[in-house]
């Protein structure tokens, strides 16, 4: 049966529609009777609907709301400089769910609070849109009041407000949105933290002793201790946990404390070593519960990082051998003084693009030594792909008082042609000279409201910081 309203409007103009012909038509008599006749049928039939069976309805809302809007992946460009000094355009791209949209029912209107970073390509979005009740969404056109069906797979172009307009499912109605993209306008001037996720660890604060925090390709990696520092029976087990927003996270499996020591990225995917196999995660090997065997031909030691196409190994015979073929074989690295003065334990690497020569890393690596009992022992290597390189160790120099004291637990990071490091002290460490001086951080200073007594850092390919803490926080940091 229709709707109420529907059927007294088909009523009204189906007796209009016969009176008129009537009233139009005298002289055409012999079809008077046969529309009377109809007219009086049409009634009798409408009257009926109108009637009795006026309550049977089927049951239909107007709500007309928009209830989720989230960005997907977007191209951002900013310049840098060749190796010839020329300038030039970097493309990285950023993760949309990372800046939360604002919708507001009052006003109509859905925006991002937290800026998107300069160089942002507004221009090629893809975002999606939830309704209530599943009302139709449609995108109004730039340039008239032409409207398109949205989908979640087309790129929008948001360098100017856009409006979406939303139907009601029982056609009464539609409602527009007003959707505002708010982009830096300026270029690195400030930093700030921001908190995106709590209790990620899954264990309490005190029983995770250390953490790790990794940029795997498009997700971020965090490795922190499962089982109890304080119970040397239990196998030390650590989990494993991926997230690609550092806001939702899934824990993958668990690795015994020497693997856990020994993860380390390389280009999509995680590499680690366990029983003399180099297993890894990522990559044509997926994420999943269970790691891709590599190969069982590994060289006693420990992974202690990797550049953009090599792996590291400090073998237990105190000797850094490395692997240009992700772990199929190795060579014994090539030193500028004693192998004695490499770090020994709590190593952390760090690598980025070496601004002086194309398709070259810039890779450092920190540790604590025997030979060092205050400071951490600072080894670097400017490595050409494709060639062995050599390691330079940095010396401590005794007229230097701005060394990089030694820590435990310490992670690195290379943001904003800055290296970060940080340990157990919580102190923010920052070298503007690829590692030769330090000085504490003020500008990326642990944000004010951090908890825990662990944390680790690392890069984002996308112009972030990530911080997580023991205590399960995960805070993001962007220069805006």
């Amino acid at each position: 049966m229709f709707n109420k309203r529907y059927e007294k409007a088909a009523f009204w103009i189906i007796v209009l529609t016969f009176a008129a012909e009537i009233v139009i038509t005298p002289l055409v008599m012999k079809h008077t009777l046969r529309m009377f006749s109809l007219l009086v049928t049409a009634c009798l039939l409408l009257t009926a609907c109108l009637g009795d069976d006026d309550d049977t309805q089927v049951a239909y809302t107007g709500d007309m709301a928009i209830t989720a809007f989230t960005l997907g992946t977007i191209p951002r460009y900013t310049t840098g400089t060749t190796s010839a000094g020329n300038d030039t355009l970097l493309r990285t791209t950023i993760t949309g769910t990372v800046y939360p949209m604002t919708i507001d029912q009052l006003g109509a209107r859905i925006y991002n609070e937290e800026p998107l970073p300069v160089g942002t390509d507004v221009k090629h979005v893809v975002c999606t849109v939830s309704t209530k009740n599943g009302g139709s969404v449609a995108l109004q056109s730039m340039t008239s009041d032409s409207l398109s069906w949205f989908d979640s797979k087309d790129s929008i172009d948001f360098s100017r407000p856009r409006v979406f307009r939303i139907f009601a499912i029982d056609g009464s109605g539609h409602r527009d949105y007003t959707v505002t993209l708010n982009v830096s306008d300026t270029q690195g001037t400030t930093f700030d933290w921001k908190r995106v996720a709590t209790g990620v660890v899954g264990v309490p604060a005190s029983q995770c002793a250390s953490l790790r925090l990794m940029s795997v390709a498009d997700r971020l990696v965090m490795l922190p201790l499962t089982g109890s520092a304080d119970d040397e029976a239990t196998d030390r087990l650590r989990g494993v946990m991926v997230s690609q927003d550092g806001q939702q996270w899934t824990s993958l499996l668990t690795l015994p404390d020497q693997q856990w020591q020994g993860a380390v990225a390389l280009g999509n995917a995680l590499y680690m070593k366990q029983n003399g196999q180099l297993l890894k995660l990522g990559d044509d090997a997926g994420w999943s519960a269970t790691p891709a065997s590599v190969t069982a031909l590994q060289p006693a030691g420990q992974l202690v990082g990797a550049s953009t196409t090599e792996l590291f190994v400090l073998g237990d015979n105190g000797r850094l051998l490395r692997s240009a073929d992700a772990g199929l074989t190795w060579q014994e690295e090539l030193l500028d003084d004693e192998a004695s003065l490499l770090p020994a334990e709590n190593v952390a690497t760090v690598t980025w693009p070496y601004g002086a020569a194309d398709n070259t890393d810039y890779v450092l690596m920190v540790g604590n030594s025997q030979q060092n009992a205050d400071q951490m022992t600072v080894w670097r290597k400017i490595s050409e792909h494709g060639m062995a390189g050599q390691w330079v160790y940095m010396p401590v120099d005794d007229s230097n008082l701005s060394t990089l004291p030694r820590m435990e637990n310490v992670s690195l990071a290379y943001y904003n042609n800055m290296v970060l490091a940080i340990g157990d002290g919580l102190v923010v460490y920052e070298s503007a000279d690829q590692g030769i001086s330090w000085k504490v951080s003020k500008q990326y200073a642990l944000p004010a409201a951090f908890e825990g007594t662990h944390c680790a850092i690392t890069a984002g390919a996308d112009g972030t910081l990530w911080l997580v803490s023991n205590n399960g926080d995960v805070w993001r940091g962007q220069k805006y």
